[in-house]
């Protein structure tokens, strides 16, 4: 997808650093979280562990590679923590961990600063 959709957030940060030719590539639709609408919903396929339930028109959808997520395995390759809001007020202490042990992922642990932010649902 276009090259603003890379919206993965890194404490004070922000994304840079992070690469097209990078192996996690994280896509929403055609534009950047600065622009999420409010009917945006977090939509993470993970293979066999049931995210692909958790879906909207407007998903988030985490890709790698060529083979998407479907080549991740729950051991080993993506971890998601979260409260009980859905992917609402991620938390440092409930973050988004990403491990991927070829570009640089490896080692980020559950008090690592790496958190998904989206915004709220209006009611």
């Amino acid at each position: 997808m276009d090259d603003s959709a890379l919206i993965l957030i890194h404490g004070e940060n922000g994304s840079e650093g992070w690469k097209d030719d990078s192996a996690l590539i994280l896509m929403h639709g055609q534009n950047g979280m600065e622009d999420w609408m409010d009917d945006t919903a977090l939509f993470l396929m993970h293979g066999e562990n049931g995210w692909e339930g958790w879906m909207d028109d407007s998903a988030l959808f985490l890709k790698h590679g060529e083979n998407g997520l479907e080549g991740w395995k729950a051991d080993s390759a993506l971890i998601l923590m979260h409260g009980e809001n859905d992917s609402e007020g991620w938390k440092a202490d409930s973050a988004l961990i990403l491990m991927h042990g070829e570009n640089g992922l490896e080692g980020w642990v559950a008090d690592s600063s790496l958190i998904l932010v989206r915004m709220a649902r209006k009611v």
